[in-house]
């Protein structure tokens, strides 16, 4: 009897009924679908933010440690200064005297104005690193390659700050030790000012790539698709 009736319920079953339970069957899958998808993007957008403002915040921290580190420089190029001047009087040859007191003094402003040029391009990468992603969070970008490549920008950032905080507490003054020797010790300072910011400057090359490889991925990047009903 009970075959029976489920043939009979069968029969009178219409087929658009079928098709109409089909229907709503594929439209709920495809907004669970879409409603994970969603979720997935905010969870995307949320990390990002998150890790923007750990950026904010190391960077924070590398900046003050940027400043205090200036002011031991600063106050321990004057104290190393005297003491120049004092082994510039084992020199003899006024001439001399004056040409190495010039070419210490002009090394001491082209490490600074160095030192000064090569923070702001950090702030200016972090800035557009900023942007970069901003934009994807705007527009919904999402990916695997998107969130390593922020990640490694973010890193190399960090590390051109630290190399650069480093070489921020460093003045280089020449050590006179005789007349002899003079001409050896001023190359010196000027051979190590220029490693000394070329050091930094790798780091910054480093990550001007990284941040230029998110920008990349922002431009070429669409929309994150969500799947429809």
């Amino acid at each position: 009897e009970t075959l029976k009736d489920t043939r009979k319920s069968l029969k009178t079953t219409s087929v658009g009924a079928i098709r109409l339970d089909i229907k709503s069957i594929r439209k709920a899958t495809g907004e669970a679908e879409k409603n994970e998808a969603e979720d997935e993007l905010e969870h995307d957008i949320e990390d990002r933010k998150l890790e923007t403002q750990e950026l904010k915040d190391r960077l924070d921290i590398l900046k003050r440690e940027y400043e205090e580190k200036r002011k031991e420089a600063i106050a321990d190029f004057a104290e190393k200064q005297k003491i120049f001047k004092e082994q510039l009087k084992l020199v003899k040859d006024e001439k001399k005297q004056a040409t190495a007191e010039s070419i210490n003094t002009r090394a001491a402003a082209i490490h600074d104005k160095g030192i000064e040029e090569l923070k702001k391009s950090i702030e200016r990468l972090t800035s557009t690193l900023e942007k970069a992603v901003a934009i994807a969070n705007d527009r919904g970008i999402t990916s695997d390659a998107l969130t390593t490549a922020i990640s490694q920008a973010k890193d190399a950032i960090s590390a051109a700050q630290q190399v650069l905080n480093d070489e921020a507490g460093k003045q280089y003054v020449a050590t006179i030790t005789s007349e002899t020797t003079l001409g050896a010790s001023i190359k010196g300072i000027i051979a190590d000012t220029r490693a000394g910011l070329g050091a930094v400057q790798k780091k910054i090359i480093v990550a001007k790539q990284e941040v230029m490889d998110v920008v990349q991925l922002v431009r070429t990047s669409s929309a994150t698709p969500t799947p429809t009903p």
